[in-house]
């Protein structure tokens, strides 16, 4: 019976010295052990409970058998999140805090039984083999509470796996995940009208549910929709939080949203409070620009700008919330071009539409005197310097409009527009001469238009002192030509606008905004040859009449010289089949197939306004540099929110 029982504690001491031989090549080796936040020290403390048992001395069979099954346990859990070390989520880093909590314990009680001496642990050995078979059981119970935090997240991962998308990262919506509220219009991507619009919730945040369409052709494919523009992570920019998931039919992504009007954050405010508004969103508008200028996104040097931005708008937090597909062939004027639209309308003043604008890099320019303005607020300073700011690129505030019909003006003649229906009238009330130092001559440059093309970078062309001919050939590559004459030198606008434009106003008791500046006149001539057929055998099923002659392969329009008042003449010029000039009248030539322009009507203007915002901010700060100047017509305690 001896020799049994020696042979069974010699084979169980040969296990135990396995399994600590096993735990140290571990803990020193397994990257497991040394990342997984416990499982070293739970590996440290059943090293130290196996190595007490190991030294002790007597009948140890039980303790042999408590410190193995801990090694086991070790063993069994290195093992098991080795083969996911992913998987490690809140329910399974409990169970191992538990676990190092128990095995703590059981080290603590088994290191106090194995101080005893060898006789009292005999005496005492129905206790003591009671309190290790319930460590033995406490140990088994970990073991099973450890798996089942294994498969807890095994299943929050594969359900998580099937709730993004492994390339992308975008999640997988389902429609029990969304909440949709309300239709907000169709959208577009790139140049395509692709679904439409819908405002709706997710886990109580407001987004867009945009929908495609799978009826268009020619549109691109869904995938490419998803991925059109980069990875965008900016606070100003709607990011894509994900898509349909694949098992439903129908085919949507989902955005961020801004959900607050622009013009609902200026309403009710006084002007110095819209004005901050106006810089800052000039700063996220820009540095946002910018952002994805550097990720490749197309933006546009010459751009008209036309309802620029359509989804500007705040999300519930009053941060700009600008979608990204607003920003292609956009630039750095847009924003003010869609605040000047919005305020337009909401103070009922005709908006002209489509402008073009300063589109310069003002953020530094805007930030800084957004700085200087708030850094004044409820303080009882001194004149603040504004003339730094008026002088730079941000004081660019005008934008220049198109008159909409025939109008009798020249560059330089600046009064208001007086509108009966859709007719429009200029009034004149002046020139800019008579208030504005001219700056140097009038600035002419040449435009040319390439067949089916847009308009070629403008050409300096003075205007010739004599008559100059044009040639324009049937086969050729030019079909119109334009004159422009302009004000030489920004510093005249702006030596008008912030200088004498308010005072023009209040004299005729009209609004700042509605006097214009006519800024720009062009001069036209085309012509304009029929793409489908030889112009010389076209009938009246194209609209010309069978009675008119063909048009000549070249044709020619003679440029006349200016009038000894330095005006251009009108008509500017004349066309003709000859080549050289002759002395007028000049007849309308009508050929069959060819469209002459530069008729009285071929003369086009464009002028230069602020809007009702602009004209705030412009008497805003015109207030400030005159109380800078002036000091002795104001208290020097004056503080700005008393200049309203």
């Amino acid at each position: 019976m001896r020799s049994t029982r020696r042979s069974r504690n010699f084979a169980s001491g040969d296990a135990l010295a396995n399994a600590i031989c096993a735990l140290e090549v571990l803990q020193a080796a397994s990257n497991v052990v040394v990342n997984v936040p416990f499982l070293s020290v739970i590996f440290g403390s059943v090293l130290g409970l196996a190595r007490a048992v190991e030294t002790a001395t007597g009948d140890k069979e039980r303790y042999v058998r408590l410190a193995r099954r801990a090694a086991e346990l070790s063993l069994h859990i290195e093992k098991s999140i080795e083969s996911d070390p992913q998987a490690i989520d809140e329910t399974l880093q409990s169970s191992l805090i538990q676990l190092h909590g128990l095995i703590s314990r059981i080290r603590g009680d088994v290191e106090r039984q194995l101080r005893r001496t060898a006789l009292d642990r005999f005496l005492h050995r129905a206790s003591i083999a009671t309190i290790l078979d319930d460590h033995i059981d406490a140990l088994d119970s970990a073991w099973r509470a450890f798996d089942t935090a294994c498969l807890i997240a095994l299943r929050a991962k594969m359900e998580k796996q099937a709730m993004y998308d492994d390339h992308s990262q975008l999640r997988l919506f389902r429609w029990s995940d969304l909440r949709c509220l309300k239709v907000r219009g169709t959208y577009r991507v790139g140049c395509y009208d692709v679904g439409q619009e819908w405002q709706g919730k997710w886990d109580g945040r407001t987004v867009v549910v945009r929908t495609i369409r799978q009826s268009r052709l020619d549109q691109p494919d869904y995938n490419a929709l998803i991925s059109y523009y980069p990875n965008i992570h900016h606070p100003y920019i709607a990011q894509v939080l994900g898509y349909s998931h694949p098992s439903l039919n129908e085919r949507f992504y989902v955005m961020d949203a801004g959900v607050v009007p622009l013009m609902e954050q200026f309403r009710g405010k006084d002007t110095l409070s819209r004005i901050l508004l106006w810089l800052q969103h000039i700063v996220d508008y820009q540095e946002a620009f910018r952002y994805l200028d550097e990720l490749g996104l197309p933006v546009s040097d010459c751009h008209s700008h036309d309802r620029c931005l359509p989804s500007a708008m705040l999300n519930e937090e009053g941060r700009l919330i600008i979608d990204a597909s607003d920003f292609e062939e956009s630039n750095l004027g847009c924003f003010q071009s869609r605040l000047r639209t919005i305020c337009d309308e909401e103070h009922g003043a005709l908006s002209p539409g489509e402008d073009f604008a300063n589109d310069d890099d003002v953020a530094l320019h805007a930030s800084s005197l957004l700085s200087l303005l708030r850094s004044s607020i409820g303080k009882q300073n001194g004149p603040i310097d504004v003339e730094p700011f008026i002088n730079s690129d941000l004081g660019n505030i005008w934008a220049s409009h198109t008159f909409r019909t025939e109008v009798s003006a020249q560059w330089g003649d600046y009064g208001y527009i007086k509108r009966d229906g859709t007719a429009e009238t200029f009034i004149r009330l002046g020139h800019i001469y008579d208030l504005v130092k001219p700056t140097g001559k009038i600035s002419t440059f040449l435009l040319k238009r390439p067949t089916g093309d847009d308009w070629r970078p403008a050409e300096d062309y003075p205007w010739p002192e004599d008559m100059v001919t044009h040639t324009f050939h049937l086969d050729g590559d030019i079909d119109e030509i334009a004159v422009v004459r302009t004000l030489p030198d920004d510093c005249e606008y702006h030596d008008f606008f912030w200088n004498h434009a308010e005072s023009v106003a209040e004299e005729h008791g009209i609004p700042l905004y509605d006097i214009v500046l006519f800024e720009e006149v062009f001069h036209y001539a085309g012509a304009i040859y029929d793409d489908e057929d030889d112009p010389r055998d076209l009938n009246e099923s194209h609209g010309w009449s069978t009675g008119l002659q063909g048009a000549p392969s070249t044709l020619y329009f003679h440029q006349r010289p200016l009038l000894a008042s330095g005006e251009a003449p009108r008509p500017w010029g004349y066309w003709s089949p000859d080549s050289d000039p002759i002395p007028g009248p000049w007849p309308i030539l009508p050929y069959r197939g060819v469209e002459l322009t530069c008729r009285r009507e071929s003369m086009r203007c464009n002028y230069a306004r602020v809007s009702t915002f602009e004209a705030e901010v412009l008497s805003y700060l015109n207030r400030l540099r005159r109380r800078s100047h002036f000091t002795q017509d104001f208290h020097p305690s004056t503080r700005i929110e008393e200049l309203e």
